[in-house]
């Protein structure tokens, strides 16, 4: 009564290893990074919450990139400012560090509000949006702070009246050469 049913199972089985993509598939290991990888990066935000509420997710998302950006080219343009050991550096950098903590709590907040809201109220939306206008005057802020930065760079090095004063001895020396 075995006999029958171990030969009908060794030749299923038989067929499964003698093709040739049987056996490449039994040798060659199943990737399992991919799959890892693939939950790793989702982020958790399209998990949670509802799905009226994704729109300010990718929104807060989209702002923070924007934020990391412009708040590293500020950093950039102090330091070529103000050289690191005077205190203006020091009083300058300081604020954007408070800045970008608040900017970032701020953010934070906003997101959880959109991942743990039971229900999409006026309320809810209200303060979402809030939450988002502060964080697009912070960026404001930073952006304002670099082109007077950018500005305050550009004009610093010479005033109006070296140039004045260089334009005439170019003026002269054209002149001269004239005369020769």
């Amino acid at each position: 009564f075995i006999l029958p049913l171990v030969y009908l199972y060794y030749i299923f089985n038989l067929k499964n290893y003698t093709s040739t993509s049987g056996v490449k598939a039994a040798n060659k290991p199943k990737p399992l990074a991919n799959k890892v990888t693939e939950t790793v990066q989702k982020p958790k935000s399209e998990d949670q919450g509802l799905k009226s509420l994704r729109k300010y997710q990718k929104e807060i998302e989209e702002l923070k990139v924007v934020y990391g950006a412009k708040e590293d080219v500020v950093k950039g343009l102090i330091e070529k400012r103000f050289q690191p050991p005077q205190i203006t550096y020091d009083r300058f950098m300081s604020t954007i560090n408070k800045c970008h903590e608040l900017f970032y709590m701020e953010a934070d907040s906003a997101l959880n509000i959109t991942r743990l809201a039971a229900e999409d109220t006026p309320r809810v939306d209200e303060e979402i949006e809030h939450k988002i206008e502060t964080l697009k005057s912070l960026i404001d802020q930073i952006e304002d702070l670099t082109n007077e930065l950018v500005i305050n760079i550009s004009s610093s090095g010479e005033s109006t009246d070296e140039v004045k004063n260089l334009l005439d001895d170019m003026e002269n020396l054209i002149e001269s050469v004239k005369d020769y």
